[in-house]
């Protein structure tokens, strides 16, 4: 009876680290969901912009971690942009706009 009891309960402790894992995978596939899309504020913009400064002065190459993050960043804040700064019909946007 001890040992019945025991595998319920190992069986038991797999399954909830199962459903543990399960809900980790879940959160991180929608945390990567949203960054897909416009998650970024204005103050993570903000941030972006001077890290993007703080890179490029430091001449951030190609194919190095530093230029890994410089292409990331860019590419965020390109599409915060597209969301949040609409062109005008000369081509040019109001940098004001920006929400």
């Amino acid at each position: 009876m001890a040992k019945q009891r025991q595998s319920v309960q190992k069986r038991m402790r797999e399954a909830k680290k199962r459903e543990r894992e399960q809900r980790k995978r879940a959160k991180a596939a929608e945390k990567a969901e949203r960054r897909k899309g416009d998650s970024m504020t204005k103050e993570e913009y903000e941030r972006a912009m001077a890290r993007i400064e703080e890179l490029m002065d430091a001449d951030a190459q190609k194919g190095t971690p530093d230029g890994e993050e410089l292409d990331l960043l860019v590419g965020r804040v390109e599409e915060y942009e597209r969301k949040h700064c609409p062109m005008d019909g000369t081509g040019q946007g109001d940098p004001s706009a920006i929400q």
